[in-house]
């Protein structure tokens, strides 16, 4: 057979439109298996959850689990501080062995007695007003500024000495360069002269002399033991926290475990929205192998592509059809794409006058005789006779024998594909003419 057609081509359109008319299937099969999962895993659940019913965790538990927590943040919290200390503190910054120290000496001494007071002890009161001048957080701040710091880290490296009978006070500050150094020590030199009338009014009217100002490089081994505690203090801290995060690990671990109805419920409905995905794509799935390895005609496209025959017209048959499938199959282009009329006048432009037309088939006989009906009323000059598939009906045989021409009548869902090859084949056999094929869409 030249018309015969061994390949077949798999149109993405025809796959996905089979599966839609197939909803009402695919849902069903989603629901069942949706609701078979969500049950099963609820089930489950609610099982689990009576079995842990006896093992609740218990006060005692809860009070070590949460004290636990605390103590992790808690220590997480201080390491952070250290952190943030060994980073920003000046005084970790220095070097040990190699830095700067402004060294100012102030001396001050009233010379006379006051309400039985000595001078010795005037003296001190001024000297105390210096130093808590020198210690002040604006003094501090405006060194800090130098240092780029603040004067709650710089507060570390200032510190005071008497010296001479408490007739004076040293001020000692380090600092990391020459520069920062003398920088301070002019800062220093010019609070304490713009305190000195303060304090005259306020404590005492007393002399003051800066004994010495100087900027001294040297190297310091209490600070470089005091750097070295505190990164070890650092370490001991990390070790500390991972101690009690594996102390937090164990005692949660320890606890038993509670199942909520709320958690039983989610995951319930997670299992049946998963099945029900899964419903939905087998069953389609399912549809396309069916589809693909069907013998069954399909559509117009696909019985002219893999018969070679002429189509005269698709018609929609009697097929009662929802709604839904009505308005898909407008979708898919499946409407009547010819009526009788020009079916009937296309066969009677290609017969021979005074033609006897054979209306044959591998579709029931309800569907030829619907077809010979409709066709006699549009071609009254032309002889039409209707028989069974001639592929097992020897009436059909004979009545081919003395027609002329031969029109097939064809069923979407209901013919197969075989049949019609076989129909054109014997035709030819017959050396018969055939017309054409008219197409039930339903």
């Amino acid at each position: 057979m030249e018309n015969k057609k061994e390949e077949q081509i798999i149109y993405i359109k025809d796959l996905i439109f089979a599966a839609l008319y197939c909803w009402k299937t695919i849902v069903v099969i989603a629901v069942l298996l949706a609701i078979f999962l969500g049950g099963y895993k609820a089930f489950a659940g609610w099982k689990e959850m009576q079995s842990y019913d006896s093992q609740t965790t218990t006060a005692g538990a809860e009070s070590e689990i949460n004290l636990a927590v605390q103590q992790v943040s808690s220590l997480e919290k201080v390491i952070e501080e250290r952190y943030a200390y060994l980073q920003n503190a000046p005084l970790m910054q220095l070097d040990p062995y190699n830095h700067y120290e402004v060294r100012m000496t102030v001396f001050a001494a009233t010379g006379f007695e006051r309400e039985g007071l000595s001078d010795i002890y005037l003296s001190q009161a001024v000297l105390n007003a210096y130093r808590t001048m020198l210690s002040e957080q604006a003094t501090l701040d405006e060194i800090g500024q130098i240092m780029h710091s603040t004067g709650d880290y710089v507060a570390q490296l200032v510190s005071f000495q008497e010296e001479g009978l408490q007739s004076a006070v040293a001020v000692k500050v380090k600092c990391n360069s020459g520069e920062e150094a003398t920088k301070i020590a002019d800062i220093l030199t010019a609070k304490v002269s713009m305190a000195q009338p303060l304090i005259n009014a306020a404590v005492a009217p007393h002399e003051m002399q800066i004994l010495e100002t100087s900027v001294v490089k040297q190297s310091d081994i209490q600070l470089a033991d005091a750097q070295r505690t505190e990164i070890t203090r650092l370490t001991e801290l990390l070790k500390a926290l991972s101690d009690a995060n594996d102390k937090l690990k164990a005692v949660q671990s320890a606890a038993p475990v509670t199942i909520t109805k709320s958690a039983v419920v989610k995951k319930a409905i997670l299992f049946a929205v998963i099945g029900g995905v899964a419903g939905a794509f087998l069953t389609a799935c399912v549809i396309w192998v069916l589809h693909i390895t069907s013998t069954r005609v399909y559509s117009a496209r696909t019985l002219v592509g893999r018969t070679g025959i002429k189509l005269l017209g698709c018609v929609e048959s009697s097929t009662e059809k929802s709604r839904l499938n009505g308005k898909l199959r407008k979708l898919e282009g499946r409407c009547s794409s010819r009526d009788y009329t020009v079916i009937a006048t296309d066969i009677s432009c290609r017969a021979k006058s005074e033609t006897v037309v054979l209306l044959t088939g591998s579709t029931e006989e309800e569907d030829r005789r619907r077809v010979k009906e409709a066709l006699e009323k549009c071609m009254p000059g032309v002889q039409v006779t209707e028989s069974g598939c001639m592929i097992n009906n020897a009436q059909t045989l004979e009545a081919l024998a003395r027609c002329d021409a031969v029109v097939l009548v064809e069923k979407c869902g209901n013919s197969r594909y075989t049949d019609v090859l076989r129909q054109i084949e014997t035709i030819a056999d017959y050396n018969k003419q055939l017309i054409g094929c008219v197409l039930l869409d339903g």
